[in-house]
């Protein structure tokens, strides 16, 4: 398999991996309103949204090595493993970061709808994504 056939999921991992590593104080001043949890529904949309690109750019493949159920596995731990590795990082490498295991769950909360719903997403968007 080819990295460049993984551009869409890739591109979307590193403007995660961006967000993820502000320092605290950037993203105080984005958040100019307050809604209670907000974090953790952009958690779960960034992680859905991962998965979703993940999971079309294995589809876009041409190898019968991997069985479709080794496809969502592989989507769905690489994507788990990222957003545990992000805490990770804003716990030991960003001082007003911290992790939290409410982010790690709502990600994988994120990575589950996105495997439940993503044969859907793919027949209204015609394979497009």
């Amino acid at each position: 398999m080819c990295i460049f056939k993984f551009w869409k999921s890739l591109t979307w991992a590193l403007l995660i991996l961006l967000a993820c590593l502000m320092p605290g104080s950037s993203i105080n001043r984005v958040a100019d309103f307050d809604l209670p949890h907000f974090d953790k529904v952009v958690h779960f949309g960034i992680f859905f949204i991962l998965t979703v690109l993940l999971l079309s750019d294995f589809n876009k493949q041409e190898t019968t090595k991997i069985t479709r159920k080794k496809k969502i596995l592989i989507a769905a731990l690489v994507a788990f493993a990222y957003g545990l590795v992000i805490e990770l990082f804003q716990l030991l490498l960003i001082p007003s970061r911290s992790a939290e295991v409410l982010d790690i769950l709502a990600n994988g909360i994120g990575i589950i709808s996105a495997i439940v719903t993503y044969k859907t997403i793919n027949r209204l968007t015609r394979g497009y994504i």
